[in-house]
């Protein structure tokens, strides 16, 4: 395990070194750049040219080159593909894929979730056991409704399907 000291050696760039968190393993690529009160947990990768703001906490995932993570993020158990926008206020938990190109808005929230290249989940949405294929969009206060009283239900989403804002898809269901 490469101490912090280590990892600025090798071209980590922090805002301000005592105000960084590593319960864990980080591996990075070049020029990674991690804003105050970044707390990274369990084994964590960051490829190239990647960006954390401010208050963001990340565990066991790894994230692709020039991903930008907005300040207030929670990432857990994630898998994001490169040229990705995240948050801020977004929640990834485990399970998370999000393919290459893709942005995720303000107050997001992600579980066990594959979304093909270059969607876009706009603010205050819930996705949870889903599939999602390429440039699927989704407006602002959608909800997979999936748990249906004693378990988890799956949805589909096919590629360039367009989700309006404040739509609720009732799982189990193929758009």
């Amino acid at each position: 395990m490469r101490s912090v000291d280590e990892l600025i050696h090798g071209g980590l760039k922090l805002v301000d070194p005592k105000r960084f968190d590593l319960r864990g393993e980080l591996i990075c690529g070049k020029n990674v750049n991690l804003d105050i009160n970044v707390i990274i947990k369990g084994r964590v990768e960051l490829g190239d040219n990647v960006t954390i703001e401010p208050n963001c906490i990340i565990e066991d995932s790894v994230i692709g080159s020039d991903v930008h993570i907005k300040e207030n993020t929670s990432i857990s158990g994630a898998k994001i593909h490169s040229s990705c926008r995240i948050g801020p206020f977004a929640r990834l938990r485990p399970g998370s894929f999000i393919g290459e190109g893709s942005h995720i808005g303000n107050f997001v929230e992600i579980k066990n979730c594959t979304m093909g290249r270059e969607c876009k989940i706009n603010h205050h949405t819930f996705l949870g056991d889903a599939t999602l294929g390429d440039h699927v969009i989704f407006g602002a206060g959608c909800i997979i409704c999936n748990y249906n009283g004693s378990g988890f239900e799956h949805t589909h989403v096919g590629s360039h399907a367009f989700i309006g804002s404040a739509v609720q898809l009732i799982s189990p269901l193929s758009v």
